[in-house]
């Protein structure tokens, strides 16, 4: 053996053996085609597909409620422009609260599960104690 070449296991003769002999079965597969199908699940996507919802604002202190037409990868942020857009007399910050619970402007409408038809309530906060 020389100083080149490396040894060996007793192994190596066995499995290149087999592989020439698997790979006469291989011989008719050599000229077609492999593919396979990969299902892809938008719920683990980092991308979400955007889709449009139907919602409203209600303002409980005059009984109004109007309607919006968002994607679900539109913020609250953009919710709340677009309010203060169509009620330009409210002024200060503009509290909207979702199932009971106040939301954050950087939060999307698919990030927090919003439906067709949701309503979103205005509230205000009180400081002080």
């Amino acid at each position: 053996m020389s100083n080149t070449q490396t040894a060996r296991p007793a192994e190596y003769g066995l499995v290149c053996s087999f592989l020439c002999t698997f790979s006469n079965y291989l011989d008719p597969f050599l000229d077609t085609t492999h593919s396979t199908l990969q299902i892809y699940d938008h719920a683990g996507s980092t991308q979400p597909t955007p889709f449009p919802i139907l919602l409203r604002v209600y303002n409980a202190n005059d009984g109004t409620s109007i309607p919006f037409a968002l994607k679900s990868v539109d913020t609250i942020g953009k919710l709340q422009r677009c309010y203060q857009k169509m009620r330009p007399e409210l002024v200060g910050r503009l509290n909207l609260a979702y199932n009971g619970k106040p939301v954050p402007a950087l939060k999307t409408l698919g990030e927090l599960g919003v439906k067709p038809g949701a309503t979103f309530i205005t509230y205000q906060k009180v400081t002080g104690g």
